[in-house]
């Protein structure tokens, strides 16, 4: 996989039709939920934030059938943040800590972007994604987390145009 991605690179950027959008970004807010911490509960985050810049290089030039396009999506960034609320009840009472949680990867796979009308994109994607995965909590720890990431997306570009004055 990831050396189809380099020949698709190193052969030059595949240029799709004006409709089909080749570059991503996006900045999310993520909900996790995490187990297996030592705590006897399982964890979910209180806010997290993400931020992902994805390319897309088609493979072929003309839309199949007018209207979809087949693509390899490298993610060259994907940088992610959560925090955690612990709360441990002793004695009859109640305490809390926090614990952050951040992961940094990236992410390749494949992509069907259809284009129905229009400027509006339709992607559906599949893609692994290495990633470090770090946390804070008395220390810090962290480790290899290997995902496999599937979804979509629904887009319609806006054109602006200037008007003289």
């Amino acid at each position: 996989m990831i050396a189809i991605i380099l020949l698709t690179v190193a052969a030059g950027s595949v240029r799709g039709g004006d409709d089909f959008r080749r570059k991503h970004r996006s900045f999310s807010f993520p909900m996790m939920e995490m187990s297996g911490t030592g705590t006897g509960q399982a964890l979910r985050s209180n806010y997290g934030a993400a931020f992902t810049t994805t390319r897309t290089y088609f493979l072929h030039r003309k839309p199949i059938g007018g209207f979809l396009k087949i693509g390899i999506d490298a993610t060259w960034f994907d940088l992610c943040y959560n925090n955690y609320k612990i709360l441990y009840k002793e004695y009859g009472q109640t305490s809390k800590e926090y614990m952050h949680q951040a992961e940094i990867g990236m992410q390749a796979g494949l992509s069907l972007t259809f284009n129905p009308v229009g400027k509006m994109n339709i992607t559906l994607f599949g893609r692994y994604a290495p990633t470090f995965s770090a946390y804070y909590h008395d220390g810090i720890s962290g480790g290899y987390a290997g995902y496999y990431i599937g979804g979509g997306t629904g887009k319609h570009q806006r054109t602006y145009r200037r008007i003289p004055l």
